[in-house]
């Protein structure tokens, strides 16, 4: 059975859902991994040769700018066999809209048994391509792995996801899980690098080359110079 949470409410729902059975939609549908998005372009490529995370980082020190919350980039497969063929004027049905995801967040420290922390629907976007021969299509969605405002008082946790969506042949279809884990911090992602002796950041100057992270207080380095004008943890350590 898979649970689903709505507005505070658990709600079961059983494999029939998804079509003729989970265990080949998980097979058709997958999160394969987190994509890493860089600066400047902060783009994310739907490609398996895109930079992916192992892990995440989330710094509290920006909740002000972050609402405390994780976005990812999923990168998500899809090996539904095309069906369309132009010369039986046949459209093609395997092609899937994304409409979200299911979240777990949960203390690892606790075992996989152990209650979520939170667990959660959220909403979504994106659409997946069926597969060509062998090779899966591929397309991304963004995903709150943790939500805005969730107080947390461990250093890690660890996010369970699966996406869900509706192929064009009108068949509802969920994904595999992928598990992801994230680090929480405070001040850990502020680089110091541009200070003075005692440690203060320095304003940036003609000779600082300070690139701003795509999403500030997650996965990459803030340096200090970009944020001390906002943010007290940015001018000192």
């Amino acid at each position: 059975m898979l649970k689903r949470c709505v507005h505070g409410a658990t709600i079961l729902l059983s494999c029939g859902l998804f079509g003729s059975g989970c265990a080949d939609n998980e097979s058709s549908l997958f999160v394969r991994s987190v994509v890493h998005r860089t600066p400047p372009g902060c783009s994310a490529r739907a490609s398996p040769e895109s930079e992916m995370l192992a892990g995440g980082v989330l710094d509290t020190s920006f909740a002000n700018d972050t609402g405390g919350a994780y976005i990812a980039a999923l990168l998500i497969g899809n090996q539904l066999a095309r069906v369309g063929n132009a010369d039986q004027v046949r459209t093609e049905t395997a092609r899937i809209t994304l409409r979200g995801a299911v979240v777990e967040v949960r203390d690892p420290s606790q075992g996989e048994d152990a209650t979520p922390i939170t667990e959660y629907t959220t909403d979504g976007t994106g659409f997946v391509d069926p597969s060509s021969g062998t090779n899966p299509g591929y397309g991304l969605m963004f995903v709150e792995l943790i939500p805005p405002g969730l107080a947390l008082s461990i250093s890690r946790v660890t996010v369970a996801v699966r996406v869900f969506g509706d192929t064009l042949g009108g068949d509802e279809i969920e994904s595999n899980q992928l598990t992801f884990p994230i680090s929480l911090c405070t001040g850990c992602l502020i680089d110091f690098t541009h200070s003075d002796s005692t440690g203060t950041c320095l304003p940036a100057d003609e000779t600082t080359n300070s690139a701003t992270p795509c999403r500030m207080g997650q996965d990459d380095l803030v340096p200090c110079e970009t944020c001390a004008a906002k943010n007290a943890a940015c001018r000192t350590p």
